[in-house]
């Protein structure tokens, strides 16, 4: 049976609050879902990840992107809803793709993890950054979790995007599906993990 991990991608207070500094509609309505699903890891032993925009206070990121989740500061916490607990692992990452930081593979792959429920902000950026190969913010190639060699699941009512093109949520659902991500629902996820 494969071993899983749950993966929570930026659901930090820049990014889901209101008046945070890149506000991601609809990530208040996924807050329930991503709580529900961490809430039953935790109760049946499946590990939980955050991947976390942690930025310098001049991250050259912020000449294409407005200044946000500067490293130990409010804006870069998690959300209260979902604050980590002790035996949740944090990841700090300053580029779109999560793994960037190498110490995040490392412990899936120490822990032996095969499969992965993707959730968090924003669809066709960070999570998309999570399980399709892309480039950090120098140009240099990184591999996403599919590449990696892990099932991804992507889990669509706990995800949510931006759209500054109409459809490049859709698009990038379509992109991650033909890439092998399996789209599952939060209900879905529930009875997997009580079954692990």
């Amino acid at each position: 049976m494969d071993k899983k991990a749950i993966v929570i991608v930026d659901m930090l207070n820049d990014f889901v609050n209101e008046d945070g500094a890149l506000a991601v509609p609809g990530a208040k309505e996924i807050v329930e879902n991503i709580g529900k699903i961490k809430g039953t890891a935790g109760e049946y032993g499946v590990m939980v990840v955050y991947a976390n925009d942690a930025h310098d206070p001049d991250d050259i990121e912020f000449k294409l992107w407005p200044k946000h989740a500067v490293k130990d500061t409010y804006s870069a916490m998690v959300i209260n809803e979902l604050a980590p607990g002790k035996k949740d692992n944090v990841f700090e990452k300053q580029d779109i793709p999560m793994f960037t930081n190498p110490d995040l593979n490392t412990l899936l792959q120490k822990n032996e993890i095969d499969e992965l429920y993707i959730t968090g902000v924003a669809t066709e950026y960070c999570v998309r950054g999570a399980v399709l190969n892309g480039e950090d913010k120098f140009g240099d190639a990184v591999k996403g979790a599919i590449d990696i060699g892990y099932k991804v699941n992507v889990v669509v009512d706990a995800i949510a995007g931006v759209d500054v093109q109409k459809g490049d949520q859709y698009k990038a659902l379509i992109e991650m599906g033909n890439a092998g991500a399996k789209p599952k629902y939060t209900a879905q996820v529930l009875e997997e993990l009580v079954t692990c």
